[in-house]
């Protein structure tokens, strides 16, 4: 491969790059760096003085600036935008940065302040390669960038861990059951608004009132405030119905134990979960501003929905109203259409991603 003998500096945020961004990044032989190396601030309560500081001296003294024949972001990086911009990198070095965050959404539905917007914009256009992790991502930054930059936008997807696979398509969900299951970290408001808690919360009381057997249960890390204030806007008879278990490595148990996988999120990029339910049988209900949406859309379209309490709720009974029959057939379906979904395919598709890539823009050692 090509990539093997290119010198690649894969630049990602604290605490350390996602797991599966940085399985990406080894598998092109890449060398990792905070992008505040140089003065950190990321994970401490900083000015933002102090970060705009930090953003420069990283562009700066980058180790070994010339070196590089790639640099290889985790999303948005504003150090190497300032090196593209100030001339600090060569023609011939290469810009490629991979999308899997809220930046895109954010930035399209202009929830991000203006200087932070013409930023990230700022950013993507002077990368020499976008690759975007599903075709939601891709479909923004079709929107939001000008159409002589779509020719350098790539698309790729995540799989599940071949160690988690098999126990996951071992799985047999008791279609019977009334429960309906998220799974889903979110540390702070916007990350509530995000995922779209409130609104499968809302959703489901608006269910309970028709189906009182209905219950929701919460996997993930969620403080404690943020889902006792979650809970307070729903009426007292419907709490006892939702239960927010905390993180849990045991998902398998909770899967077991569920008819509905629902994620109804504001943008979520891809939703690793949604095909872990998937291939424990378990079908999902999405909101069509989540990353999954061409992997349920071979479930069944139906499934794929607006951001509209009263549909979302629609469509929850209605499935509760199906047929034993009718919930399996779905259910098998499901295990079908995420089986090329695993972590051995997707790393492969990466890495011919990219050597497609190095081969578009001619990048030599």
């Amino acid at each position: 491969m090509p990539n093997k003998k290119l010198n690649i500096a894969f630049i990602h945020g604290r605490p350390k790059g996602h797991p599966t961004h940085a399985m990406y990044a080894k598998s092109i032989g890449s060398t990792f760096f905070h992008e505040d190396r140089i003065l950190r601030w990321q994970d401490l309560n900083e000015s933002k003085i102090k970060r705009y500081l930090s953003w420069f001296l990283n562009a700066l003294f980058f180790t070994k600036r010339r070196f590089w024949d790639v640099y290889f972001t985790e999303c948005v990086r504003i150090p190497q935008l300032i090196q593209k911009k100030l001339f600090l990198i060569g023609k011939k070095q290469k810009l490629i940065a991979i999308m899997s965050d809220e930046s895109l959404y954010f930035t399209y539905i202009k929830r991000f302040p203006r200087l932070t917007q013409q930023l990230m914009l700022a950013f993507w256009k002077n990368c020499d390669a976008i690759i975007c992790i599903g075709e939601f991502q891709f479909n923004l930054a079709c929107k939001l960038l000008p159409k002589n930059h779509h020719s350098k936008l790539y698309t790729i997807f995540n799989g599940v861990p071949e160690s988690r696979l098999n126990a996951l398509q071992n799985i047999k969900p008791n279609l019977k059951s009334n429960n309906i299951l998220f799974i889903g970290n979110a540390s702070a408001d916007w990350r509530v608004n995000y995922k779209g808690l409130d609104l499968m919360l809302e959703a489901f009381a608006n269910c309970y009132k028709s189906n009182s057997k209905l219950t929701f249960t919460i996997v993930g890390d969620i403080p404690k405030e943020l889902s006792e204030n979650l809970l307070f806007d729903l009426e007292p008879n419907i709490r006892p119905r939702v239960n927010f278990t905390g993180p849990k490595d045991n998902i398998e148990d909770y899967l077991k134990n569920s008819s509905l996988y629902l994620h109804c999120a504001r943008g979520e990029a891809w939703g690793v979960s949604i095909i872990e339910a998937l291939c424990a049988g378990v079908p999902a209900i999405i909101s069509d501003q989540t990353g999954d949406t061409h992997v349920i859309k071979n479930l069944n379209p139906d499934f794929i929905l607006p951001l509209d309490v009263n549909t979302i709720s629609n469509s929850i009974l209605k499935y509760f109203s199906l047929s034993s029959e009718e919930k399996l057939n779905i259910s098998q379906k499901a295990k079908q259409v995420v089986q090329d979904f695993t972590e051995v395919k997707a790393k492969e598709h990466f890495v011919n991603t990219f050597d497609s890539i190095v081969k578009d823009l001619r990048i030599h050692s």
